[in-house]
Order: structure tokens, then sequence, then C-alpha cells
């Protein structure tokens, strides 16, 4: 559970970690923008690495965790390897399981147990052999490394041309299997159109096709329940935009000292916007039930959503900020916002995974307001301001 919740920090902050190995210098975040292990040097533990780009050579004797623009593994890791990047190659060995989300991922490497890959373009090459499983998910997937067991996924267009030890189930809007692909078991995939099968293909088992499931008594009903979903989400959008423009302009200071919290202290930050978050609830039905706090109640239940709604504009600054950086684009923080509450508009439309992000992220976005707030008391106070 807890390499899981690693990981969805790597993929949320690209940078939440820095402080969290040796390679890392948080007084000169420069430092960080090239990330090497080199080869010959050996890891005893756990490695943990975030940048603009991020070179693993060496040996890892535990797992690995690798965020950046660019990351390159062509080293070994006696552990499991977890990574989110946008351009990202695997050309080394991974004893056990490898999870990556990437925008162009290339494995070529050997992998030991299971894959699981998300991304946009996704090229297994016919050097790469994994021993385990695969899951695929992602725009295109080329699929040529033998497979030691089956395969689950979910593209728009996939191909497959290697050998697969068990059954294969995909979602595909078009699959294709090339004379070098070779099925020890059955075929199942999900589709409008059908499968294009080169001649030479050997699928042992049986091939099924099965059509998407649609229901036409439905169909305007989803259209107009799609279409009032989208909408809702695109004023939240705008309203987060006007919001978090205005907070900008008319309270520099305390965005700016909001902003500083979470690179200073990531883990104080996570952890008090978890207690923020778990305990407030329980205060104000205590209140409530109490009657005479009644007043009180309503007016903690108010600053509870706002921090909850400043939350959520200030962390998609922090990740509108991490995105200009990794492209070394300028990061103002207008524009930071805007890209910031796409990404968090994104998040919201996956299923489960996305609403757990969304929770991380306002932890760690109630802890950045708190903390804040916090400072700019104490330096009020102690200028005798209140």
């Amino acid at each position: 559970m807890l390499k899981k919740l690693i990981f969805l920090f790597i993929i949320f902050g690209f940078g939440v970690f820095n402080f969290s190995h040796p390679v890392f210098s948080q007084e000169n975040p420069q430092e960080n923008k090239n990330v090497v292990l080199p080869q010959g040097q050996t890891v005893n533990a756990d490695y943990f690495a975030a940048g603009d780009s991020v070179t693993l050579s060496g040996t890892v004797n535990g797992d690995a965790y690798l965020a950046g623009g660019n990351i390159l593994v062509d080293g070994l890791i006696n552990g499991d390897l977890l990574e989110a990047g946008g351009n990202v190659n695997i050309n080394g060995e991974i004893k056990n399981d490898l999870r990556v989300v990437g925008g162009q991922v290339t494995l070529s490497g050997v992998i030991g147990g299971n894959v699981t890959v998300v991304g946009g373009s996704i090229n297994l090459t016919n050097t790469a052999k994994i021993n385990g499983s695969l899951v695929v998910t992602g725009g295109s997937a080329m699929v040529f490394s033998p497979i030691g067991k089956g395969i689950n996924g979910a593209c728009g267009q996939m191909t497959l041309g290697s050998s697969v030890g068990g059954d294969v189930f995909v979602a595909v809007s078009q699959l294709t299997l090339s004379s070098q692909a070779n099925l020890s078991g059955k075929l199942t995939y999900l589709s409008q159109n059908e499968a294009q099968i080169d001649q030479g293909a050997k699928v042992a088992g049986e091939v099924v096709h099965q059509s998407p499931p649609s229901s036409q008594k439905n169909v305007p009903n989803q259209k107009a329940l799609a279409g009032i979903g989208f909408s809702l989400k695109l004023i939240d959008l705008l309203s987060s935009l006007v919001v978090g423009l205005l907070l900008l302009h008319f309270f520099p200071v305390f965005s700016q000292t909001t902003l500083k919290q979470l690179p200073r202290q990531p883990w104080k930050v996570l952890g008090i916007g978890f207690l923020v978050l778990l305990i407030t609830p329980i205060i104000i039905f205590i209140l409530l039930i109490t009657l005479i706090g009644v007043p009180l109640a309503l007016i903690l239940l108010a600053l509870f959503l706002f921090a909850i709604y400043l939350a959520k504009i200030f962390i998609a600054i922090f990740l509108g900020q991490k995105l200009l950086q990794t492209l070394h684009r300028e990061s103002k923080l207008g524009w930071s916002l805007f890209l910031g509450l796409i990404i968090w508009g994104i998040i919201s439309f996956v299923p489960l995974l996305g609403w757990l992000l969304l929770m991380i992220g306002l932890w760690f976005g109630v802890g950045m307001v708190i903390l804040s707030v916090k400072e700019l008391y104490s330096l009020l106070r102690g200028k005798n301001l209140l």
C-alpha cells in the first residue's frame, strides 16, 4: 500500500520527493534538474529521484521511484520500478514489477515480473522481455516483446507482434496482429472494428470479437447527462480561474507565502492537510449537536469550505508551475493557474484513481493554506497589528 501511495505522490507532484534522497539539494533546486545514478554506483536501499532529466545507469538493491521530463533506465534494479515522466526509456533489467506512466514510453529491457504501463505512445520493442503479465492503457501501443503471461489493455490502436503466454483481452478502436504474433491462449477484443490478423499470426485459443454495448433508449439521456457534467466542470474551471486571478492580484503576499509551503516542508503540509480534513467535520458535528455551539459550527463550516476551495486553487498553481518548469517555460502564476486547473479537471474524469489523486491534492492544498495563515498571523501579531 505504501508503494502505491508513494507512486501516486510522484505522479501528482513531479518533485514532492526532492527531499527524500541525498542526491537532492533542497537549498539549491537548480541541482535537481539533471539527476544521475552513474554506472558502477550501487544504492543498497530504495531509490528516489525527480528532475527535468533522470538517468539510472547504476544498481539499486531495492525499489526505484523516478519522476521527470526525460527518464532513462539502463541499469539494474533488484526490486520494483515505479516511474512517471514525459519521455521514458527503459533499457535495463528490473527483477520484479514495472509500473510506468508517461507521454512516450519505450521498453527495451528485461522485466522479471509484471508490467503496468499508461501512456500516449507505448512501444515494447522486440529486444525487451516481460516474464509476467502486461496491463497496458494508452493512445497507441506496439507490443513486439514476448509476454510470459497474458495481456489486458485498453488502447486506441494496438499492434501485437510477439509471443504471449496466456489469454489476451483488450478494448481497442483498431487491433492488428502481425505475422510474428503467437498467442498461446484465447483472444478477446472489444471493438467496433474487425481485427486485422495477418496470415502468419497464430492464436491457439478462440478468437472472440465483442461489440461495445449500446442502448438506443439510453443514448439521448447519456449524452444529455454527459453534456451537463461537462458544462458544470467548465463553469467550475472558469469560476476557479477568475477567483484565483483575483486572489493573486489582490493578495500577492498571501499567495506567495502559501506557494512556498509545499517545497519547504512537504511532509508537514501533507500531515496537517490530512488531519484538518479528517478532524474538522467531526468538530463541526459535535458543535452542532450541543446546540449552543451551532453558531460556531456554522462559522467553522464556512471557513472549512473556504479552505478547501483555496486549496484547489493553490495546488493547481503548484501543478502548473511544475509542468511549465518541466517544459522549460517561464512559470508565470496566471498561466500556472490555468494549466493546473486543466490538469485538475482531467484528473477528475478518471474513475477511482482520479478521485484518490484529487483527495491527495486537497491534503497538500489545505496544509499549504493552514500553514500560510498561521505564518501570516504570527507575523502580524509580532508587529502588533492584530
